[in-house]
């Protein structure tokens, strides 16, 4: 539907000086100067000069030229005024920050995204947090700054209160330093901010990760496609095309590819004379995909890294490959073990609930704030969000365990002292114990329990009287319940 256009308000509606009109989404014409734009903003000159089509607008022939953006009127009208010698445009909402930063940005005007930090400013001591999310998102780091130390400084929360029984999820620096805002930057600029509330130490900076040396380059595995389909025992000859995202193409066989995805067939039965097939998967992806198509499939467990090992667990889910989907689980259940970080972000990206929980629950019982992977630099805060509250509540379902118990429950709940318990049977040795240690009637009795525990486990009537043994049975069941109430807060789409 065409919408009418109208001119912009002053002092954007003279025609008798514009050598170009800008319209917007709704139909409103600004006149302005090629001049002023150019000198404001390199995209508009080499726009100008180039005159080159872009995604975002088109050129229209007419006298002045006309081009038409996505960006409503009062986001135009704002970026315009910071450019142009006039009134400021008014920017007292975070919302009309928001845009009018967005298109400063799209359009590289750093003038207008330079004046915007003065009204961000503003905004500081009502709604830092909004402010910190809003600088990290386009890489404000002197607004960030100012945003971060503005929080900390009326921040309530402390650290080392995060397993106080009496804190709640929303006071501590995880849970009030997170609003809706934070789900639009990095985790890793989220944990900076926790990290900083927590211990009063500033990073390096907000906005920019740590340096770290570049890890070992990932091997391809585009060959293992071609060896497969050159077989000299599979005569047949290549029928398609398949090229992925990334632009890498590989020559395969109808036939195999119908055979082994439903969803394959029903892709290449549409057009029978279908000679290529773009896919949204990358190289490294498609050939492992692939390969478990063919004869003789693939072993994901050869140096496949966790982010790769994902993708493919995506992909498996996508063509409806169960083979290769439950090859995919098995090697990222394995790789939790030695990293646990990683897993938890990939598995929670593609939508694997249990093996983000499985990665979670690991993670509960680790130094989380010690931890980092590059993926945080590359996944929204709001999965790392998630996942501090849900470790969060699962160490305060054991902490209230161990309080029923009433022993030590203060010493038991501190990072040191998780890292060194181990898992009996499935279950927390530290609450097992605890229970033990209840029922115990005199110090002896915990001693000797204490060096049965870990001369032996599996701790049997042996070493225990039998109601101390009836106690660990009731404290044990009633924190497998409370623990798969557990759950990650996060839109699974079911």
């Amino acid at each position: 539907m065409m919408i009418e256009s109208r001119t912009a308000s002053p002092p954007f509606d003279d025609s008798s000086t514009s050598d170009v009109v800008i319209r917007t989404s709704d139909g409103v014409d600004f006149y302005v100067h090629k001049l002023i734009l150019s000198l404001a903003s390199p995209f508009f000159k080499q726009l100008f000069t180039l005159h080159q089509p872009s995604e975002s607008f088109v050129i229209n022939a007419a006298s002045p030229p006309v081009i038409d953006v996505s960006e409503k009127s009062h986001v135009i009208d704002g970026v315009l005024r910071l450019c142009y010698p006039v009134q400021q445009p008014d920017m007292s909402t975070v919302s009309s920050v928001v845009d009018t930063l967005a298109a400063a940005t799209k359009y590289d005007i750093s003038i207008a995204i330079s004046r915007l930090k003065a009204p961000l400013s503003k905004l500081l001591s009502t709604l830092p947090l909004e402010v910190y999310a809003l600088a990290c998102q386009y890489r404000l780091e002197d607004v960030a700054v100012d945003a971060a130390e503005a929080w900390e400084g009326v921040a309530i929360s402390a650290q080392g209160q995060e397993d106080k029984l009496s804190i709640q999820w929303k006071l501590t620096p995880a849970g009030e330093s997170y609003v809706p805002e934070m789900a639009e930057i990095p985790s890793g600029m989220y944990a900076r901010l926790v990290n900083y509330v927590r211990s009063g130490i500033a990073p390096p900076s907000f906005c920019t990760p740590p340096r770290f040396p570049p890890p070992p380059p990932t091997p391809s595995f585009h060959p293992l496609v071609e060896f497969v389909v050159t077989r000299s025992h599979f005569p047949l000859s290549t029928d398609i095309a398949v090229y992925s995202i990334d632009a890498v193409q590989f020559s395969a066989h109808r036939a195999i590819l119908s055979s082994a995805s439903e969803v394959m067939r029903d892709i290449l039965s549409r057009d029978q004379t279908l000679d290529r097939l773009d896919l949204a998967e990358n190289g490294d992806t498609l050939a492992i995909v692939f390969r478990s198509c063919y004869p003789g499939g693939i072993n994901l467990a050869n140096g496949i890294p966790v982010s790769l090992t994902a993708s493919v667990l995506s992909a498996a889910r996508k063509y409806k490959l169960p083979v290769l989907e439950g090859a995919a689980k098995r090697r990222l259940q394995e790789m939790v073990q030695s990293d646990p970080l990683d897993v938890f972000f990939h598995t929670a990206m593609v939508g694997w609930k249990e093996g983000a929980r499985d990665a979670a629950v690991r993670l509960s019982r680790l130094p989380i704030y010690d931890l980092y992977t590059s993926t945080m630099e590359t996944t929204s805060a709001k999965y790392y969000h998630a996942l501090l509250k849900f470790r969060f509540d699962y160490r305060r379902a054991v902490a209230k365990c161990i309080h029923y118990c009433e022993s030590f429950s203060d010493q038991i709940l501190g990072d040191e002292l998780w890292g060194d318990w181990m898992d009996c049977d499935g279950v927390h040795s530290e609450v097992i114990l605890a229970a033990a240690f209840a029922s115990a009637q005199s110090v002896r009795d915990m001693e000797t329990t204490y060096e049965a525990y870990y001369s032996n486990p599996m701790i049997s009537s042996e070493v225990l009287p039998e109601h101390c043994l009836q106690d660990i049975k009731e404290i044990k069941a009633s924190l497998l319940v409370s623990l798969s109430q557990v759950q990650l807060e996060l839109d699974w789409g079911d």
